[in-house]
């Protein structure tokens, strides 16, 4: 096994954590902060809103507070998408959705654990939190 002293040890970690700083700077993120408004969707934005809509759908407290009980309610655009990374992602979403062919706009947080779907666990791999309904400007 490679020995290392304790102060090689410390210089590499610092140079790996300035690499990582200097790669995160290049590309505007802010560790822990959260990300300006992404110009286009990704893939992983659609799944949390998609996600997010089902477990709506699935808490009858959360369709209330939209003031759409009975549900369901369908996603109609993505409107933004903020991210922050934490353990796991938070994705704050703003959302066109509609109830009963009527649009409207909600915003949330949708916290992503992934990983959860493929654990045995009862945590659910996405919860939605700070949701908000906003009517749509005429």
């Amino acid at each position: 096994m490679l020995k290392m002293s304790s102060k090689t040890f410390q210089l590499a970690f610092f140079c790996l954590c300035s690499f990582a700083a200097a790669a995160m700077a290049e590309r505007d993120v802010l560790l822990g902060g959260v990300s300006e408004p992404q110009k286009g969707h990704s893939q992983d934005s659609i799944v949390a809103a998609g996600k997010a809509v089902e477990h709506i759908n699935a808490k009858p407290e959360l369709l209330r507070s939209l003031g759409t009980d009975p549900g369901p309610v369908s996603l109609s655009k993505v409107l933004e998408v903020k991210t922050q990374v934490v353990a796991g992602i938070n994705y704050y979403l703003t959302l066109e959705l509609e109830h009963q062919g009527k649009p409207f706009q909600a915003t949330m947080v949708v916290w992503s654990r992934p990983w959860l779907a493929h654990a045995n666990t009862q945590e659910e791999p996405y919860q939605v939190s700070k949701l908000e309904r906003k009517e749509l400007a005429q």
